[in-house]
């Protein structure tokens, strides 16, 4: 099979699925072949995908019953691209639309230096502003506070500061973490570290690839030089809303126990810091009450596990 897998989950928007498809065809050169999952889709997009894609030489089509998240969705993916024994993956969400040859260069620099490990581009959104791609390194307990948290809007300084960074570099560099939006991957380290944790639904996949490369001692690079454009929150039609914020908010509290490993006290710091946020932000949400007893009941059981 082809030596790169570009893997793609569609989820209720299967117009923009082919968007990403047609354009990706346009400026991709590379050996290639596309993994499409309808994701559980509850309209007519299975329907209108097999309609694109079924005969398609370089795309396999596959449906699934249930909606898996991101990360099981793309572990289903990645799971038959290795049995198809593809050298390298990118992982991409249907709402990026490659400005270049993205792709290309992603995996040049695959191809060059044997001891990177993944590669992620230059991201901008619909209006031109940069978006936050990576990072150039881990964040201590202070600083994440900081740039994750609404303690951020009081020190909106130290906040800004990895978009700060990103937007000054014009030269590839090894960095901490990458956006899970788009990202190329040599197909065996990341097999190494067991592809995305099936417990994350939906985000902190980029933090958790984070960690577990820097434990196996996994580079991370940032080409500047591949550009894409991400219409973001087109990829689950849902954007930013409460469902999406209290799944967020669980994989934070499970990656802060299993992978950074923090004091229990910071946890619970962290666990009451959303509660509020729950409350300022949407309690005008008639679901806020039972999203908000929702994330309360993860939280107590998680925060009673050991790390």
């Amino acid at each position: 099979m082809s030596k790169v897998a570009v893997i793609i989950i569609n989820y209720n928007t299967y117009q923009k699925t082919k968007k990403c498809i047609d354009i990706l065809r346009e400026n991709t050169t590379v050996d290639y072949h596309i993994y499409l999952l309808d994701n559980g889709s509850k309209n007519e997009s299975l329907h209108e995908l097999k309609r694109y894609y079924e005969d398609a030489e370089d795309v396999t089509l596959i449906a699934s019953e249930e909606n898996l998240g991101y990360a099981r969705g793309n572990n289903k993916l990645l799971q038959r691209a290795v049995q198809d024994e593809s050298q390298f993956a990118v992982i991409m969400n249907n709402d990026i639309f490659l400005m270049n040859n993205a792709i290309d260069l992603m995996i040049e620099d695959l191809q060059n230096d044997k001891n990177i490990s993944f590669v992620g581009p230059h991201m901008v959104g619909t209006k031109g502003e940069i978006q936050l791609t990576a990072k150039n390194k881990s964040p201590d307990r202070w600083q994440y506070l900081c740039r994750e948290t609404l303690i951020g809007r009081i020190f909106k300084k130290n906040q800004a500061e990895w978009l700060k960074w990103q937007e000054q570099q014009e030269t590839k560099q090894d960095v901490y973490w990458l956006s899970g939006a788009i990202f190329a991957a040599r197909m065996k380290d990341f097999e190494k570290i067991d592809f995305f944790d099936p417990f994350t639904f939906l985000y902190y996949e980029e933090y958790i690839i984070a960690e577990k490369s820097q434990n196996a001692q996994f580079r991370l690079q940032y080409e500047p030089d591949a550009k894409v454009l991400h219409q973001h929150g087109g990829s689950t039609k849902l954007g930013v809303n409460l469902l999406t914020r209290t799944e967020n908010f669980k994989s934070e509290l499970y990656f802060m126990r299993k992978y950074r490993h923090w004091k229990k006290s910071y946890q619970v710091l962290v666990f009451v810091i959303r509660i509020l946020e729950n409350y300022i932000f949407w309690r005008k949400d008639p679901s806020c009450w039972k999203a908000w007893k929702s994330y309360v009941k993860f939280g107590v059981q998680e925060l009673r596990k050991e790390p």
